[in-house]
């Protein structure tokens, strides 16, 4: 008895078959690798909120509040030295890590694995809101400020997903400030997302959602939509 090979149509259907197979086992794997560094962005976070606690203890109580400060804050601002406030918690939690010039891109918990460049010296922006009235400083951003005056710890974030890419600017056409920490900072309507000098990421784990470290030390995606400059108001007047 002779034997039947498949037609045509049978071909297409097993094709078809293992097309949506693969489909669906690669949207699993996608989805587990983006959870897996989801957690690990928020892990990263965690640990840099305990390196926030310890150098708020042997720093008179004081948090760092912008990428770059003088370190430790002092009156006498001609001998301190110019620093971001991840090279202030890095000394904490890497012992291994050490400083090469003014980077701190060997420091791998101020990033987060589910940005797109990794290689920046941090993929979190910094809370450097200081509201008087309402309205920003015009000065700039806050430098640091003491943990104990934070009015909410648990409400206010500290350290926010930064955006994919931040607005070149026309002073310096070569230079990708997302690439420096020293950018990285939250101060003004204007670096909310989805606005002219954006530095906070629209979306990053799920749609509208962002990993945050809050000032009390825990994290939480936090949503996007409808962001303001009030929600990173620490409360100091």
């Amino acid at each position: 008895m002779s034997r039947r090979g498949l037609t045509i149509l049978e071909l297409m259907v097993v094709v078809a078959i293992i097309a949506v197979l693969i489909g669906l086992f690669a949207g699993v794997v996608i989805g587990a690798r983006r959870s897996a560094n989801t957690a690990v962005c928020a892990s990263n976070l965690r640990q840099l909120g305990h390196g926030m606690r310890m150098y708020a203890d042997d720093n008179r109580g004081l948090v760092l509040r912008a990428p770059g400060f003088l370190s430790p804050p002092t009156a006498d601002v001609m001998t301190d030295h110019y620093m971001s406030w991840a090279e202030g918690y890095a000394r904490y939690l890497d012992p291994a890590w050490t400083q090469q010039g003014m980077s701190v891109r060997g420091f791998n918990l101020s990033k987060c694995p589910e940005h797109p460049m990794p290689w920046a010296e941090s993929n979190f922006v910094v809370n450097a809101v200081a509201l008087r009235e309402g309205q920003p400083r015009r000065f700039g951003p806050l430098k640091f400020s003491l943990l104990s005056q934070i009015v909410n710890p648990a409400g206010v974030p500290y350290l926010v997903d930064s955006a994919d890419q931040f607005r070149p600017n026309p002073m310096h056409p070569g230079m990708d400030f997302t690439l420096y920490i020293f950018h990285h900072t939250l101060y003004s309507e204007l670096q909310l997302p989805n606005r002219s000098h954006t530095t906070v990421a629209a979306s990053r784990h799920g749609e509208g959602f962002i990993n945050s470290l809050f000032f009390d030390g825990h994290v939480q995606l936090i949503t996007t939509k409808g962001m303001t400059l009030s929600l990173f108001d620490d409360g100091i007047r």
